[in-house]
């Protein structure tokens, strides 16, 4: 069977997505590695109601969110979510397992090869490659992210402080780019380890967590492999594959949202600062109760839009009447 015989004959009996790839290219007379993309396609298919062309494999997917996103319509912060795609890096290297290599056996350091980004409230997705330049280049797409980031006030990704901030930073230094304007941090990733104790904290994992569809299923490092060596339809894959990040990103952001309480106030944002949640700028509010530290005693409120808890910034009296310890 052919690729195309094989997505039709998955879409038709699910069963096969199951089963080994070896095990199906024996019963089918089929090449191995077209079993694996006809098995990849087929899913995507089946998840997203794509329109497969098998001389593209970058498909245009629509997917179907089952999370839906609201809009925060007091929220006047600009929140920036994006994710970054890089190269690999090419060395000289004795050994397969824990290696040092030295600075002189790298043949290719890593670039920065797609990025896709949008604010918080806003349908614009902002997205570039290194496709077209020589050597991937990313000057210019570096240019264009660090002009996201002088614009944004919250910058959000998941592994934001381990992984994108330093590799992005990097590329700023190497292209002698002075910092942009600061921006406050918020790393979804550390969100889900210090409040849940789910499985995997990995961005795919969450996003069916909380009901929705995972990140877009692509060909493995076969796909970095291909944009390495020029394969058009591979870069659109890549591009296709990192703003699917960011759409699972944002619901995930907007998820965990109410239980974190080390993020920026969204508050000081506002025009009116008084009275509004701190999650998301709304003054949607209501009274709960009083809460109180050893010295202090606060007015506690709930947003009836994100459910996250704020306090009053003022204490309650009782000050002079109590010794500290």
């Amino acid at each position: 069977m052919d690729i195309n015989q094989l997505i039709e004959k998955f879409i038709k009996h699910n069963c096969y997505l199951e089963m080994g790839a070896g095990k199906i290219a024996k019963q089918f007379n089929s090449n191995i590695d077209d079993v694996i993309k006809s098995k990849i396609i087929a899913k995507n298919k089946l998840k997203y109601g794509t329109e497969y062309n098998p001389k593209d494999v970058a498909f245009k997917s629509k997917p179907i969110l089952q999370v839906t996103i609201k809009k925060d319509t007091n929220n006047n912060a600009k929140i920036l979510l994006f994710d970054l795609e890089t190269s690999p890096i090419i060395s000289y290297h004795w050994g397969t397992r824990k290696q040092f290599i030295q600075p002189e056996n790298i043949i290719r350091d890593w670039t920065i090869l797609t990025y896709a980004g949008k604010f918080l409230n806003e349908d614009i997705m902002y997205s570039g490659t290194a496709k077209d330049e020589e050597d991937f280049d990313d000057f210019n797409i570096v240019s264009e992210l660090w002009g996201l980031l002088d614009k944004c006030d919250i910058l959000v990704a998941h592994n934001l402080i381990g992984f994108d901030r330093k590799k992005l930073n990097a590329r700023f230094l190497f292209h002698g780019m002075n910092p942009p304007s600061p921006y406050k941090l918020v790393d979804t990733l550390q969100i889900a380890k210090t409040n849940f104790g789910t499985t995997y904290h990995k961005l795919d994992y969450l996003s069916k967590f909380i009901g929705s569809s995972g990140k877009m299923e692509h060909f493995g490092f076969d796909l970095w492999k291909k944009c390495m060596d020029g394969d058009e339809a591979s870069w659109e894959t890549m591009l296709a594959y990192n703003k699917k990040d960011v759409i699972e990103l944002e619901k995930i952001y907007l998820e965990l949202r109410p239980w974190d309480n080390r993020s920026p106030s969204i508050s000081i944002f506002q025009e009116d600062p008084s009275m509004c949640c701190t999650k998301c700028g709304s003054k949607n509010i209501v009274y709960k109760k009083d809460v109180y530290t050893n010295t202090r005693e606060f007015k506690l409120y709930q947003c009836n839009d994100c459910n996250g808890w704020s306090r009053s910034r003022s204490s309650e009296g009782k000050i002079k009447a109590l010794m500290t310890q």
